[in-house]
């Protein structure tokens, strides 16, 4: 296990993985780190303080079990809470699919609110 004793980024902690060989060489991809920044963020959304991680930072994740650590900077020990994350329609606008009766074949339109 590698411990660079400082927060890092999804793409940060990618690499020091890879270099210590904890991640197979075929696991290589263009946007890994987007993937471990989702997982570890729904890690934390899921089990809170029984997570293994926190964010220092939006984008940033630490070690919990190291959060006691006075050693380590004030900003890698402070948990960052980051705001929920919704997805909402516009609400000016209402997305239908029109269906052509001679070809059988959809399109989506955006109709403006009434």
């Amino acid at each position: 296990m590698f411990a660079a004793g400082r927060a890092l980024r999804p793409r940060e902690i990618l690499q020091e993985a890879y270099l210590t060989k904890l991640v197979p060489w075929h696991l290589h991809g263009s946007r890994q780190d987007k993937t471990l920044h989702a997982r570890l963020s729904e890690d934390i959304a899921r089990n809170r303080e029984n997570s293994r991680f926190f964010r220092t930072a939006a984008g940033t994740f630490f070690l919990r079990r190291l959060m006691s650590d006075l050693t380590l900077p004030e900003r890698d020990r402070t948990e960052y809470f980051a705001p929920p994350r919704r997805k909402e329609l516009a609400k000016n606008a209402v997305l239908a699919l029109e269906m052509d009766a001679a070809s059988g074949r959809g399109v989506y339109r955006a109709f403006p609110r009434p």
